[in-house]
């Protein structure tokens, strides 16, 4: 007896107040705060993210471009939708920017699955229009072109880092293996048995190869050319 339970109750009806202010939140706003969470500081507030959203969105508005690179996933598709088309005002936005003689370049760590996703939403004409970097830059092709019926001749490197990683025992879950592209590996995360030491095993092997670069996403590990151009 004699418990007080009113603060718990404040806590929970806090905690409520919070996650529904952080539903409210548009993606961008949400992203910068975790990655100021990541790096401890905390006296940044959502209001002040928004404003500093609101001030870059209007001075895009005030500037004129005659082109834009995009990413794709994560950016074009959200990180849950990935494998799915953009949705219908993306598709749309890209079309107005088109019409509009923007030129527009699309970045992704991906191969042939994302041209086949643009080019049931887009028009021929517009697909002539868009330049795709598929595998983090390391080939560049029109959207119109389907990079599924090209012949795409290996990276040495990378063939050379399939056959290493294939030979590393216990590395993934129930025998998976990543499937072989030409410039690119690319292993999801939940694949691995274990997370740190497949990215310490992965790390290690890149770091021998002069010739091999690794860039990580929140879903996916890539290990491509050197020379590829998407940083990340």
């Amino acid at each position: 007896s004699g418990v007080d339970l009113t603060g718990g109750r404040g806590q929970a009806e806090g905690d409520d107040a919070a996650l529904a202010a952080i539903e409210d939140e548009d993606a961008a706003t949400r992203r910068k705060r975790r990655s100021e969470q990541r790096a401890d500081e905390p006296n940044r507030t959502a209001a002040t993210w928004s404003a500093r959203r609101d001030e870059f969105i209007e001075r895009l508005g005030a500037a004129e471009f005659g082109a834009v690179i995009l990413d794709y996933d994560g950016t074009m598709v959200a990180t849950d939708k990935r494998g799915k088309p953009p949705t219908g005002p993306v598709i749309a936005g890209v079309q107005k920017l088109l019409d509009g003689g923007v030129a527009i370049a699309l970045a992704t760590g991906r191969g042939g699955s994302v041209g086949e996703e643009l080019r049931e939403c887009l028009s021929a004409e517009h697909c002539e229009r868009v330049l795709v970097g598929y595998y983090n830059g390391a080939y560049v092709a029109p959207l119109s072109v389907d990079i599924r019926n090209t012949d795409l001749k290996p990276d040495a490197a990378i063939l050379e880092a399939f056959d290493s990683i294939r030979a590393e025992g216990g590395m993934f879950r129930d025998g998976w293996l990543p499937k072989e592209n030409p410039f690119q590996i690319t292993i999801a995360i939940d694949k691995l048995a274990s997370s740190a030491d497949g990215w310490r095993r992965l790390h290690e092997m890149v770091r021998s190869r002069s010739e091999l670069k690794m860039v990580r996403s929140g879903h996916s590990i890539d290990v491509c050319p050197a020379w590829a151009a998407k940083p990340r």
